[in-house]
């Protein structure tokens, strides 16, 4: 219909500039030989735009109705009506007019007063100011509408779900859509994210892309999980209820009271999933079942102590995290940090639990540590040993880790904890032994300490951890009597207890054998040093210069031997 409008003003203007036209082509009741004068052009002209108005109405209700904009086809009236190919063609006295020419108000258009110049005729469109302001203004709102894009801060984004808090970066994928019709990411629009990895509110920025633009913002959450816990103690009863949390202390420190009873929940939990938690109770033992979300563990009321705890998860919790936990027992202080299950506190000691602290990390993060080589658990048994076991005259294994007497303190206190089992074999004890020793490879040479692997170590330093590896105490070996007990502390602080190895190997310390009768497991003596022998005429000890190193039997002349394992 826009193609009709223009080419009736474009046949109009021609009537006004020639004057009379063939009345066939409008189907008036005239004589063939009649023309149709001025008047009558105008006429005929008002009844035909009385017509197309209707037409034009009815074509911009469509327009309406679809969305879409016809385009023109230029960004002027002259370049849209010859981009489009206007054609106005006078055949057998009939006016043809091409249907999708841009519709150009009627007003736009003024007949010249000047007439069609010879050559002409065809393709006038003689248009004043107004009318060529109107065309123009007609074509570039067509052009617009045919290369708009849709703003995407129109369309319809899904809900995010609240997310976990696990360290990294969070990116939930949203659900965009344009009515009914899902868009595609990387096609209709782009995703960036902004403050996704702390806990708290995270935004996420939708921009448009090919037919669409703009922006549009979306928040979620992200939920880092919380546990709570509290406990009954000895004469001050329930703290108040749930008012620890996430590695708060829960207890009391220095005051010799014991724990009676706890309780743990997940005060904040972002996925599904429980905590679950059991105790090891004075004279009952572990609990034989687990108790959860809130539910108590121990005793209240019976005057029996907490000694140990275990702590777990459930779930999707369980997927996404850790827990972590340690208590603070009697005599030994804050033990280290288990997790997951895993015993926490003393048994067979009959030490109580005083305080605790419980944590959760994400999985893939780093949990709390503690002290290195603090155990969380150490157990121990009334008799220490059964099967096979040294002769009485010499030092005794144990499954029991050996503790050393109260007046050692500081740093030079460490004791690598017993890993025989309460019926290991000599066999397995003498493999203990030297596992503990090749630990220590690497370990600079430092007289007279008896440390941890990695931060130093002297050669009777080195035995005496290796030892304490089968639970061995050397505490009222032979030599002792003048000395005191052989322990990392008086090694370190006694004068007469630097050079060890030569007070071992002059009193007997271990059982003496013949050189040649040596064998895996035997300590080898030197003039003021001592090796573990290895077999094959190999031997591992911590020599001044190299650290600690496996060596050669015979690198200096052996004066003796010895055996821990009888």
């Amino acid at each position: 219909m826009k193609g009709c409008r223009v080419a009736l003003s474009v046949a109009l203007t021609l009537v006004m500039a020639m004057g009379a036209i063939p009345v066939a082509g409008f189907g008036l009741e005239h004589a063939p030989e009649d023309v149709i004068e001025a008047d009558d052009v105008r006429d005929v002209r008002e009844e035909s735009q009385a017509e197309d108005i209707v037409a034009v109405s009815e074509s911009d209700e469509l327009r309406d109705d679809s969305g879409e904009a016809q385009a023109t086809g230029g960004g002027d009236a002259d370049d849209g009506a010859a981009g489009q190919e206007e054609l106005v063609e006078v055949e057998s006295d009939v006016i043809e007019v091409q249907d999708d020419a841009p519709v150009v108000p009627d007003e736009a258009f003024s007949v010249s007063e000047d007439g069609v110049s010879d050559g002409e005729a065809e393709s006038v469109k003689s248009l004043s100011p107004q009318s060529e302001a109107g065309a123009k203004e007609v074509s570039t709102a067509a052009k617009k509408g045919a290369t708009a894009k849709r703003q995407i801060s129109k369309a319809s984004v899904s809900k995010i779900a609240t997310q976990p808090y696990t360290g990294k970066p969070v990116k939930p994928t949203p659900v965009v859509k344009w009515g009914k019709t899902k868009l595609k990411r990387g096609t209709h629009y782009t995703l960036s994210y902004a403050n996704n990895t702390a806990a708290g509110t995270a935004t996420i920025t939708i921009r448009g892309k090919g037919s669409y633009t703009g922006t549009k913002k979306v928040s979620f959450r992200i939920v880092s999980p919380s546990v709570a816990y509290y406990v009954h103690g000895q004469s001050y009863g329930w703290e108040q209820a749930w008012s620890r949390r996430d590695g708060a202390t829960a207890g009391t420190i220095g005051m010799s009271k014991r724990v009676e009873a706890l309780k743990i929940k997940l005060a904040r939990r972002p996925v599904a999933g429980s905590i679950l938690y059991r105790s090891h109770i004075q004279g009952v033992g572990w609990e034989t079942s687990w108790h959860k979300d809130g539910a108590r563990s121990g005793t209240v009321g019976a005057s029996k102590r907490v000694e140990a705890i275990k702590v777990k998860l459930s779930g999707t919790m369980l997927k996404k995290y850790n827990v972590y936990y340690r208590v603070h027992a009697q005599h030994f202080g804050w033990m280290g940090w288990a997790k997951n299950g895993e015993a926490a506190g003393t048994e067979g000691y009959s030490y109580r639990v005083e305080a605790i602290q419980i944590r959760l990390v994400p999985k893939g993060r780093t949990g709390p540590t503690a002290p290195p080589n603090i155990p969380a658990f150490r157990r121990t048994y009334p008799s220490g040993k059964t099967g096979w076991q040294n002769p009485a005259d010499y030092p005794q294994v144990s499954a029991n880790t050996v503790r050393l007497p109260v007046y050692c303190v500081g740093e030079h206190t460490y004791v690598t904890p017993s890993r025989i089992a309460v019926n290991a074999t000599r066999e397995q004890c003498v493999e203990a032994f030297i596992t503990r020793a090749y630990e220590y490879l690497g370990t600079p040479y430092r007289e007279p300490w008896a440390r941890q692997p990695g931060i130093g170590i002297d050669c009777s330093g080195l035995v005496l951890q290796c030892v304490y590896a089968t639970g061995m105490d050397l505490e009222h070996a032979r030599g002792t009597e003048k000395v005191g007990g052989y322990n990392p502390y008086n090694h370190f602080w006694v004068p007469e207890q630097t050079s060890n190895s030569m007070r071992w190997y002059e009193n007997g310390t271990f059982m003496p054998i013949a050189l040649a009768d040596i064998r895996r497991g035997d300590l080898v003596f030197y003039e003021g040093h001592v090796a573990i022998y290895l077999g094959n005429n190999k031997i591992i000890h911590s020599v001044s210069g190299a650290g600690c190193i496996v060596d050669e039997l015979w690198h200096a002349r052996p004066i003796g031997a010895q055996r821990p394992y009888v």
